[in-house]
């Protein structure tokens, strides 16, 4: 981790998220959207940080809501494309408490993953439709395919459970034509039964780090549209604070790091001693940069 970002107050948090972040006015300007960015920013305040190396681009540290700054995308829209799908990660509840177990985890980080990646990958074209004309215009997407396949938008509900199936077994298949372009979207797409093999092992990981469960505001796979487009921007200095100070702990207890901060007056301080600390869990993901869902 090199870069670690941090601020004192949350004004200067917010207009660092507007001016570094979220960038592009097409994903913004859709209300879900904006509302999942005022939601993940008052309720999670996610601290940013470069990758010290390339490992931690794959890591999952927005677990404890770290999130990796990714600056290499040619396209703005895409690398937007992928904070909104971190962001969406964060929204959705992830137990971290010594009494879950492993199998809950597993099937509750799954569902996480699929609902972001419903959202980058389909839902966000049906929501925002200029910026498919944007974003991968030399391959077709699962988007197009979807598309062709329905009649109107599907629900996230129906996404969720076609996803489920198109990734992890082999009862959708018939939805891709056997061309090169539609082979490589059901390649791709069962590339990623390997999340749950990967959220087993991170379990074994930070079962043992005594995170602290703070009582974060989440939502669900279920009703995360409803929750958000009702969500009242309800963010403090105060609850900034406590967020913020939770989040470095954490990040500390995973590293096993003994020297956390006690207080948010130590956090400037405690930060600066990450600098140079690795993140090492990865996700298992292939062409990396090609990929918004990583």
């Amino acid at each position: 981790m090199k870069k670690i970002h941090f601020f004192k107050t949350k004004t200067q948090y917010d207009k660092f998220v507007r001016e570094q972040i979220f960038t592009e006015k097409l994903i913004t300007d859709v209300q879900l959207y904006e509302k999942l960015v005022q939601f993940v920013c008052n309720e999670k305040a996610p601290i940013f940080f470069e990758a010290g190396e390339y490992s931690e681009n794959r890591n999952f540290a927005n677990y404890v809501n770290w999130q990796v700054m990714r600056d290499y995308y040619d396209n703005k829209l895409v690398q937007n494309m992928f904070y909104l799908h971190e962001f969406m990660h964060m929204a959705q509840d992830l137990p971290i408490n010594a009494e879950t177990a492993r199998e809950e985890f597993e099937d509750q980080f799954v569902k996480t993953e699929y609902v972001a990646s419903d959202e980058t990958e389909v839902l966000i074209h049906y929501r925002q439709a200029k910026i498919r004309n944007k974003v991968f215009t030399d391959r077709k997407i699962l988007f197009d395919v979807l598309a062709q396949k329905m009649d109107a938008q599907p629900s996230a509900r129906q996404l969720l459970s076609m996803r489920e199936e198109l990734v992890e077994t082999n009862h959708l298949m018939r939805m891709f034509a056997r061309t090169d372009a539609e082979q490589a979207i059901a390649k791709e797409l069962h590339h990623y039964s390997g999340s749950r093999k990967w959220a087993r092992e991170f379990y074994d990981r930070v079962a043992e780090c005594k995170l602290i469960d703070y009582p974060y505001n989440t939502v669900t796979a279920e009703n995360y549209e409803y929750r958000l487009l009702g969500y009242n921007n309800t963010g403090s200095q105060t609850k900034y604070e406590n967020l913020t100070l939770v989040n470095i702990v954490n990040m500390f207890r995973l590293l096993g790091r003994d020297d956390a901060p006690k207080t948010f007056a130590e956090c400037e301080a405690a930060v600066k001693r990450l600098e140079g600390e690795v993140f090492k869990v990865e996700k298992e993901v292939e062409n990396e940069k090609q990929l918004v869902t990583a």
